[in-house]
């Protein structure tokens, strides 16, 4: 859902495997549910397509409804009710769904990065857990970390003026915090 926009918009995605004869019908109910538009509450437009290798709807409704003429509030809790009922209409009809993994998402610059392999956060993490299971006490941790080439602020445990510790990997100008 992108929040920011005047004309909110909804992608629903399927696995390719998961193109049945009703596939479309499906979509189409899908689109209706999260609009509320079986009640003509919200004039929308549908684009479906497999330009990516699977099925999926992009849905791009008018901020405005129709009924009270209240502009759609695009919040957590909003994301939140139109997955559930597009969750609800895809198991109804045996269709999978993503089951929340618990982890927080990764910005997509974060991500690339460490698809082309140049992300210093990940590399940070990598050498965090090396160093970790090579350690064989938190002083050796820290040791170990220090010759890597990062430097490391806040380190003193109970130290009531570092409530983090920080690490700031060679070439890097900002610290990473970490917590205890």
């Amino acid at each position: 859902m992108h929040r920011l926009s005047i004309l909110p918009q909804v992608e629903v995605n399927f696995f390719r495997s998961e193109i049945v004869p009703n596939l479309w019908t499906i979509l189409y109910q899908n689109t209706l549910t999260i609009t509320g538009s079986s009640d003509n509450k919200y004039n929308y437009i549908v684009a479906t397509h497999t330009d990516k290798g699977h099925p999926h709807n992009h849905i791009i409704f008018c901020a405005a409804d129709n009924i009270d003429h209240k502009k759609y509030n695009a919040c957590k809790k909003s994301y939140y009710h139109i997955r559930k009922l597009s969750d609800e209409l895809c198991k109804e009809h045996g269709l999978s769904i993503i089951e929340p993994s618990g982890r927080k998402g990764k910005k997509y610059v974060q991500w690339k990065a460490e698809q082309a392999g140049t992300s210093w956060k990940k590399r940070l993490q990598e050498d965090i857990d090396e160093c970790i299971r090579i350690a064989k006490s938190y002083e050796d941790f820290l040791r170990l970390i220090k010759e890597k080439g990062y430097t490391v602020t806040g380190d003193k445990i109970g130290d009531p003026h570092a409530k983090y510790i920080k690490f700031t990997a060679p070439g890097q100008e900002r610290p990473v915090r970490g917590s205890f």
